[in-house]
């Protein structure tokens, strides 16, 4: 969080702060709010801390942990492209060796612009164009001392502390329109029922507890909603479900919030229409008329708006323009959209949603996005057959006439929930989570509990439920901190039985 805050957080927002005429929706997630204000208040983790050590005052143990962890970026475009940083990851790189052999190479002086490098290679390229202070002091590049280096620190959590406010000035100018997503970030379809996943896998092997917790969703939206009021003053008129999960059941849950619009991805809209909307053997849209545009989802007589993302183009962005000059990546943009418009014939009501995750991709493109973003925006704010909108502003402009049946139960990845149930992991997991939470319900019934206590406790469980523990769960997808994120899953439930002065069972213990 605070390395993607001082680069892709802050750096979205310069962006769009340096082109005003351009405008766009940025969802932002309230765990990852709390997380931000924690930072500007004075919260530390354990790389900040090993980041803040005297370098002539540091273990051998603390050098290790500092080699085997402080070189987390891409090499190609966030390590090479900086000779200090370059030169120290071929000193740990050397022969190959473990953190415990490098370390004897490692001065005081390496390790100290260690911990400096492994925090300014995050810090967004605009900054260094805007203030003149970080760029002396990256200019600098080696040798940093102590105090330079507690000075780097403080500026770095002056620059987290910048984010939010800077989006509400955004929002307040007109700028951005502001979405929330449920408070922990977990997968609604499966928080009201986990059979929901059977829909687009009939064979999926489920937990033993095949319901939900309807009551624990709407605390998640409840929350989302009442935490965006706190920080922009205003209620958000659209939510970006986790991971553009969507269903049936989560339409009156939305619609009851006050909420006016979700998102999603265009494979559930293929799916919605028994494959009518699709795209063909090369990749063409079928129907685009019927993609580009906003539709009516209804429960009983509850509303939503939705639209649907165009998948390839938001894929283009995250995964393959950073292979491009940003100029010529913007402009095949820029020409897709164009070829859109011609296709739905110049209707006003066309609409083509570019979404994906606000920080993941820049790293990998050469200069952070820079290019990319400065040549996009500026194109598209200078086009006549292009315009720049806030859904919540289109909507409001060309509100849905047609009503989709019934939402297909999926996500924004392979239209379906196989990242997050089904897996035996997946499975244990939540099974896990259940026996706490009935653990927890029991305990409320006895009346033993201060109120206080009983929320700390519920917090607890509202924690577990995010869909990122499930995420490195399974076989999907692995990291080298698969370890750590299953032992914070556990030990959020082991808070539970703790707060409660009861002993967790062994189940909880990795």
């Amino acid at each position: 969080v605070r390395l993607h805050a001082t680069k892709d957080y802050l750096g979205m927002a310069l962006h769009l702060e340096e082109v005003p005429e351009f405008c766009c929706t940025i969802n932002l997630v309230p765990s990852l709010l709390a997380q931000l204000e924690a930072y500007a208040l004075g919260a530390t983790d354990t790389h900040l801390c090993y980041s803040s050590r005297p370098a002539d005052g540091l273990e051998s143990t603390d050098a290790c942990y500092v080699l085997d962890n402080f070189f987390m970026a891409n090499p190609d475009t966030m390590i090479r492209p900086h000779a200090r940083y370059h030169e120290l990851y071929m000193m740990r790189s050397a022969w190959n060796t473990s953190s415990r052999e490098a370390v004897a190479r490692f001065r005081p002086r390496d390790l100290r612009d260690l911990q400096v490098w492994s925090n300014l290679a995050w810090v967004h390229p605009l900054l260094f164009e805007r203030e003149s202070d970080l760029a002396e002091f990256k200019a600098k590049g080696r040798h940093y001392t102590e105090d330079e280096k507690q000075w780097f620190l403080a500026k770095q959590r002056e620059l987290v502390a910048r984010v939010i406010p800077l989006h509400r000035k955004l929002a307040e100018r007109g700028q951005i329109e502001l979405t929330t997503s449920p408070y922990y970030h977990p997968i609604l379809p499966l928080m009201i029922e986990k059979t929901a996943a059977r829909e687009a896998m009939p064979e999926v092997n489920l937990p033993k507890y095949r319901g939900g917790y309807p009551d624990d969703a709407a605390v998640h939206v409840r929350r989302a909603i009442e935490n965006h009021v706190r920080h922009f003053g205003e209620r958000p008129r659209g939510m970006w479900p986790s991971e553009g999960s969507v269903s049936q059941a989560i339409i009156p849950l939305l619609a009851e919030a006050g909420l006016e619009w979700i998102a999603t991805d265009e494979e559930i809209l293929e799916r919605s229409t028994n494959g009518k909307v699709g795209r063909d053997s090369r990749g063409h849209v079928r129907h685009p008329e019927l993609l580009y545009r906003a539709w009516k989802v209804r429960e009983s007589n509850h509303e939503l708006a939705i639209i649907f993302r165009d998948h390839s183009i938001s894929d283009q962005v995250g995964f393959h323009y950073q292979r491009s000059p940003g100029p010529v990546a913007a402009a095949d943009f820029m020409g897709k959209l164009t070829a859109i418009g011609e296709a739905c014939r110049g209707n006003p009501a066309t609409l083509v949603p570019v979404i994906l995750d606000g920080e993941n991709c820049w790293e990998y493109y050469p200069d952070g996005g820079v290019s990319f973003l400065r040549s996009l925006y500026q194109g598209v704010a200078r086009s006549a057959a292009i315009r720049p909108v806030k859904a919540g502003q289109f909507l409001k402009e060309h509100p849905p006439v047609d009503t989709l049946g019934r939402p297909f139960a999926g996500s924004w990845i392979s239209h379906n929930f196989a990242i997050w149930v089904g897996h035996p992991e997946d499975n244990q997991a939540w099974d896990c989570l259940h026996e706490t939470r009935s653990f927890l319900v029991a305990e409320e019934r006895s009346l033993r509990h201060e109120a206080a206590i009983l929320e700390k406790a519920w917090t607890e469980i509202y924690i577990a439920q995010g869909s990122d523990w499930f995420w490195w769960y399974g076989d999907d997808h692995s990291s080298a901190l698969d370890g750590l994120f299953d032992h914070l899953f556990r030990k959020h439930l082991r808070n539970v039985y703790t707060l409660l002065g009861c002993d967790p069972p062994g189940s909880l213990y990795n």
